[in-house]
């Protein structure tokens, strides 16, 4: 809350006047800004993630698109504080509004509607040979999914949802109302149950255990390091010389303050190993252009049939 000083006289006093700190209240107009800000992550968040596939702007704690939404926030403020001082929003109500924006982006992306809706229609889409019409449709509620487990494989709200919709032909809302209110239900009592546990442990945590790490340290190799300031020194300048031996440093104190056992290591998410399996496209095919973490083009490949075990 933002602390403002008033002049109010004192009857005990001989100085003129004292100063009282009063605390000015969050107004509604927060509240509409933040969920305006909802509103507008959520649009920008589904367009880069869930449509074009192609930029990942959702997918932390602080997402880039909430950083660039609070950016004009900001700067709309600014204007206002100028030309209309009355609207201008006070640091107490933008961190309101930046607080309510937080979960947006990562519900929009993969915290829950990436992987959310690909599966209420990838188990049809994706039904053509895996027999998964015959194991699996018959024990599939049709309130559950928008596509009726009694008609087979490939109906149009899942072929639609992945090759997109034909022109002239609407948005098939009323097949995903039922399903998504049902399922919403449990996705409701899930983040209820996360915010019981907060309450829970938080006492614990904060107050008891603290989990402190500072991040300046005394190490053998290095003597006293501080972590803090060698990380931002790892991405200043352009001297790149100078920024290999600072990330040599964080490499040693690191190995001594936090040891791994090297057990693997992980040199990229695409594997493409012609080792156990074949029928890999070549390079180019449209396959590849899938996301990593959600559509997996090898996961794809193999749900359709097109890799499988190599041959003796």
């Amino acid at each position: 809350m933002q602390k403002a000083a008033a002049k109010v006289p004192s009857e005990t006093s001989q100085r003129v006047g004292e100063t009282l700190s009063v605390t000015l209240p969050v107004r509604p107009r927060a509240l509409v800004v933040g969920f305006v800000g909802i509103v507008v992550l959520c649009v920008i968040v589904s367009a880069g993630e869930l449509i074009a596939k192609n930029i990942q702007i959702g997918m932390m704690q602080l997402a880039p698109a909430l950083v660039g939404v609070l950016f004009v926030i900001v700067v709309v403020n600014q204007l206002l504080a100028r030309f209309a001082p009355r609207w201008k929003l006070t640091p107490a109500e933008l961190a309101v509004a930046f607080v309510l924006m937080i979960p947006a982006p990562m519900i929009t992306s993969r915290g829950l509607m990436e992987r959310w809706l690909p599966l209420l229609v990838g188990v049809n889409y994706y039904a053509p040979g895996n027999r998964w019409d015959v194991l699996f449709f018959p024990h599939i509620p049709p309130q559950l999914v928008p596509w009726d487990p009694a008609k087979g494989a490939r109906q149009d709200v899942a072929v639609w949802f992945y090759e997109r919709l034909p022109g002239g032909v609407a948005l098939p809302y009323a097949q995903w109302v039922v399903p998504l209110l049902v399922w919403l239900i449990l996705i409701l009592a899930v983040y209820a149950a996360f915010f019981c546990m907060t309450v829970i442990l938080r006492k614990h945590w904060v107050e008891g255990e603290k989990l402190s790490f500072p991040l300046v340290q005394q190490t053998d190799v290095l003597g006293e390091v501080d972590l803090g300031a060698m990380v931002v020194a790892s991405g200043e300048g352009n001297d790149l010389e100078a920024q290999k031996a600072v990330i040599n440093d964080l490499a040693l104190a690191y190995n001594e303050l936090l040891p791994q056992i090297p057990l693997w290591e992980r040199y990229g998410n695409n594997p493409a190993l012609n080792v156990r399996v074949e029928g890999f496209p070549p390079d180019g095919d449209p396959i590849y252009k899938n996301a990593v973490y959600g559509d997996n083009f090898v996961v794809m490949m193999i749900l359709d049939g097109t890799l499988r075990p190599k041959s003796a």
